[in-house]
């Protein structure tokens, strides 16, 4: 389970197996709002399109998702837009910045991954000798 190629580099990089054991924790840990959110957004968005006493937000989010042709892409659509018609604007902006930051942190963990790859895969099969630990640490 570890050949993953996002998280190749983290796995072969701690100092030592406790490091590699509190990394994998806190990665666990990180994960948890995430699903979270990916579990309540949905379930809020099911209320206020379906409770009576949110039938005025339902109404605006049906009469923009009425606009949409395709029905698939309307079913995609319907959590997004609800949550685009409940939340306050500063919630919104708040959403849109952990999203921007998210990409940031997507990105830089695949640069890591593919750091590693390329230094076992490329460089690696060139030279003879396996590096020493001084060159192994200015690499990482």
């Amino acid at each position: 389970m570890k050949a993953w190629q996002g998280d190749s580099g983290f796995n072969s990089s701690a100092r030592s197996p406790h490091e590699q054991k509190m990394g994998a924790m806190l990665g666990a840990w990180r994960g948890i709002p995430l699903a979270l959110m990916m579990m309540v957004a949905p379930i809020a968005a099911f209320a206020v399109l379906h409770l009576p006493q949110y039938a005025h937000i339902a109404a605006k989010v049906n009469a923009t998702l009425s606009t949409i042709d395709s029905r698939a892409i309307r079913g995609q659509m319907q959590v997004p837009i609800t949550l685009a018609h409940l939340l306050p604007v500063g919630v919104k902006g708040l959403m849109a910045t952990m999203i921007v930051f998210f990409s940031f942190t997507c990105h830089d963990t695949y640069m890591h991954s593919w750091g590693s790859i390329f230094i076992q895969d490329v460089i690696m099969p060139f030279r003879k000798k396996p590096l020493s630990p001084k060159e192994t640490r200015a690499v990482a």
